[in-house]
C-alpha cells in the first residue's frame, strides 16, 4: 500500500513546525536586518529553502506518479506550498502567545491546503 501524499505532506508540515519552534532564536537572527549582511546566514537560508522545495517536490511527484494527485506544474505548486508555510510561520510567531492551541490552527491550515474549501472538486475552466 502506497502512503498518500497528503499523509506525507502532513508529516512534513507537522515536523517542520515542531522544529521551527525549537529554532526560534536562529530564525529571528536570520530575519534580523543586522544579520543579513553575513553571507553565511544567506547561504544557510538558501540551502534550507532549496532543501524544503526539493522535499515538497519529491512528495508531489510521487503522488502524481501513483495517480493520487493531479498537478499541472510541480515547481509552482511546491513554491506555493512553501510560501504558504512561511506566511503561516510568520503569522503564528506574532500571535503564538495569544493562541491556546497552535497545533489546531496548523492542522486547520494543513486541511485547507491539502483538501481545499470546496465541497466537491471544482472543474477546470474550459
Amino acid at each position: 500500500q502506497v502512503e498518500h501524499p497528503f499523509d506525507k505532506l502532513r508529516a512534513y508540515i507537522d515536523t517542520r513546525f515542531k522544529e521551527l519552534r525549537n529554532l526560534r532564536n536562529f530564525q529571528r537572527a536570520m530575519r534580523d536586518q543586522a544579520f543579513r549582511e553575513y553571507n553565511f546566514i544567506q547561504r544557510i537560508a538558501r540551502k534550507q529553502v532549496s532543501w524544503e522545495l526539493d522535499t515538497i517536490k519529491r512528495i508531489l511527484v510521487a503522488g502524481v506518479r501513483a495517480g493520487q494527485l493531479e498537478i499541472n506544474n510541480i515547481e509552482t505548486t511546491a513554491s506555493t506550498i512553501l510560501l504558504s508555510l512561511k506566511g503561516l510561520e510568520l503569522s503564528l510567531e506574532g500571535i503564538r502567545e495569544r493562541i491556546l492551541d497552535v497545533k489546531s490552527h496548523v492542522d486547520n491550515f494543513i486541511d485547507i491546503l491539502l483538501k481545499g474549501l470546496a465541497k466537491n472538486p471544482i472543474p477546470d475552466p474550459v
